[in-house]
């Protein structure tokens, strides 16, 4: 792998029925199915109003519910996003599954390269960061750590 290249991850969630949702950190959202001999995808719409939310974080908050956070829209030296958007997935079935994205309350801080972790009780703490995104940097650290509320 080239050392100027920074490293990619998709948000995939495995769900149910062989189905994973790809829920970015691109723009369009896809389902992916693991069944059959070689799989099919198809999409599943734009993350809302969202942006490209490079070295942002996701989590499931409960079963068919991920929080999106932070990123940045390209990969290195843009503010990182205060922005958090819940993807509620509904439907059974891989052509009947669906996808509404609600933007929910922003981060105090904008944020990329931040780690989320969902509590015993729902909330999510979300940890580090950068307010403008460096790849393999300690610049423009935020130290101060957040709490989501699913209320």
């Amino acid at each position: 792998m080239r050392s100027d290249i920074p490293p990619r991850a998709a948000w995939l969630w495995a769900l149910r029925e062989n189905v994973i949702l790809h829920a970015g950190p691109s723009v369009q959202m896809n389902w992916i199915s693991t069944g059959g001999v070689t799989g099919t995808s198809r999409r599943a719409g734009l993350r809302g109003a969202d942006q490209m939310a490079a070295y942002g974080s996701s989590v499931m908050v409960a079963p068919d519910k991920i929080l999106t956070l932070a990123g940045g829209t390209v990969y290195t030296g843009v503010p990182g996003s205060r922005q958090s958007h819940l993807i509620s997935v509904s439907g059974s079935g891989f052509n009947n599954m669906k996808a509404k994205v609600t933007r929910v309350g922003d981060l105090t801080y904008g944020r990329g390269y931040c780690n989320a972790v969902v509590l015993p009780t729902g909330a999510v703490v979300v940890i580090g960061g950068q307010s403008i995104l460096k790849p393999f940097s300690d610049s423009n650290a935020i130290l101060a750590a957040e709490l989501w509320e699913p209320n």
